[in-house]
């Protein structure tokens, strides 16, 4: 073999390895509690196409014409520079405080401190319902995004469950009202694309005079 045979020869090879590499930088991969929301182009037109990969499956869920994106659940997608951009997005849980100033049934103001364990809902239509509003900021960015709307949902139900309890129902039990809290909230984020894993009052504080005068039990709870 000649010279410039051989010099062909290397140039190939230094090609096809240039190329597998282009190849496998394009690919883009995400954890089990994480989504990946790759928006422009998606070779689809300004169809928006709700995809869930999981173990190497692709489901299609919906589609409309409202926007250009995909959504990646645990999982990879080629991504192209240039022509498109990547969120990741995680599924874990959030915890929310709220501090919400509630008149309570009998017309008493209380501060109520409360946590609430929240999360998206690890579907591509509840990814989408969240995130939505928000690709394209930065992940950062979004988190916080989704983290307001959820403690604005929160606060909302907290206000509307509380007002039907009296001051001495409310901290006599607040395992019976985390389960009520729960029940009402559910659907209410479930319209933003969220679940609540978990909630529990902290304090209670009455804004005039002492809760002591109604006898109520210690005031935290975990």
């Amino acid at each position: 073999m000649g010279p410039i045979a051989l010099v062909a020869l290397a140039g190939g090879v230094a090609m096809l390895f240039i190329l597998l590499w282009t190849c496998l930088s394009l690919i883009k991969k995400c954890g089990a509690n994480q989504a990946m929301i790759i928006s422009g182009y998606t070779g689809a037109g300004r169809t928006l196409r709700f995809l869930s990969i999981n173990s190497g499956s692709i489901t299609r869920i919906k589609e409309t014409n409202d926007s250009s994106f995909k959504i990646v659940i645990g999982g990879r997608a080629v991504v192209f520079p240039v022509l498109q951009r990547i969120n990741f997005l995680s599924l874990e849980v959030m915890p929310i405080t709220v501090e919400s100033s509630i008149i309570m049934k009998e017309a008493i103001p209380v501060s109520v401190s409360a946590v609430a364990q929240i999360k998206v809902r690890a579907d591509a239509v509840s990814i989408a319902t969240a995130a939505g509003p928000f690709i394209g900021k930065p992940d950062e960015e979004m988190a916080k995004e989704i983290a307001k709307k959820a403690r604005s949902v929160i606060e909302a139900a907290m206000r509307t469950v509380l007002a039907k309890m009296t001051v001495a129902e409310l901290t006599s039990n607040f395992d019976k009202m985390a389960i009520e809290f729960q029940q009402y909230v559910s659907p209410e984020l479930a319209e933003v694309g969220l679940t609540c894993d978990a909630f529990s009052i902290r304090d209670v504080k009455e804004n005039v005079g002492k809760l002591e005068s109604l006898d109520a039990p210690k005031l935290s709870a975990n």
